[in-house]
């Protein structure tokens, strides 16, 4: 079901939190969905599975640098479905389909 607005506001800051720390270092997740995103008990969000996750290179941090197809379907962004470059926007992208479903209770797609 779809949550409340307060708390998706909160965990949708912690989401581009982790997000902004793993682009910082030039990682891109690859596989952001509701099924990587677990919640301690102390309500903070912990980004799991990494499997899919990529180490960009310095010169190519210019957000675009792997040209495989990953993550799950629902929430590949657009560029990655039609085998064009992932990378941070992708993970952002991915994000943002996470938080449109705890809004609405319905996967974008």
């Amino acid at each position: 079901g779809r949550l409340h607005e307060n708390i998706v506001r909160i965990y949708a800051k912690q989401i581009f939190e982790a997000l902004t720390y793993l682009h910082d270092k030039n990682i891109v997740h690859g596989d952001i969905s509701p099924y990587n995103i677990m919640l301690n008990q102390w309500g903070v969000i912990k980004m799991i599975d990494f499997g899919l996750s990529k180490k960009m290179n310095a010169d190519a941090a210019s957000d675009k640098q792997t040209k495989q197809i990953n993550g799950t379907p629902m929430y590949i962004a657009p560029e990655v479905m039609e085998s064009l470059n992932q990378g941070k926007p992708s993970d952002i992208f991915s994000a943002g389909c996470v938080i449109l479903e705890a809004l609405t209770g319905r996967c974008p797609y």
